[in-house]
């Protein structure tokens, strides 16, 4: 039997994997929406009301969306290292499984 079949519920969603894809996916839905926010959409578009006439919500803005950015590049990054350990280090088929065949 597997370790992920042997893994609690907690176990299975609490491992860095799962967490790391939270973070894919809200540093993702930030800097796409702070992104848009910052466009030029049109504000009826948007719904937005008010947003992007005062200087500093266009800063926040502006660095929501810089440091969103920056978090997918880390996490892609670590993403590359996790990938190389388990295939140099742990010596495991997690690589050559989602490569090509």
């Amino acid at each position: 039997m597997s370790d992920q079949a042997n893994a609690t519920e907690f176990e299975r969603y609490s491992s860095p994997a799962v967490l790391l894809h939270w973070l894919v996916a809200l540093a993702l839905a930030g800097a796409a929406t702070a992104g848009l926010i910052l466009g030029d959409m049109p504000d009826a578009a948007l719904g937005r009301q008010g947003w992007g006439t005062d200087h500093a919500q266009m800063q926040l803005l502006e660095q929501v969306h810089k440091w969103a950015n920056y978090a997918l590049m880390a996490v892609a990054a670590l993403h590359v290292a996790a990938a190389q350990k388990h295939h140099f280090v742990d010596r495991d088929v997690t690589l050559r499984r989602i490569w090509f065949s």
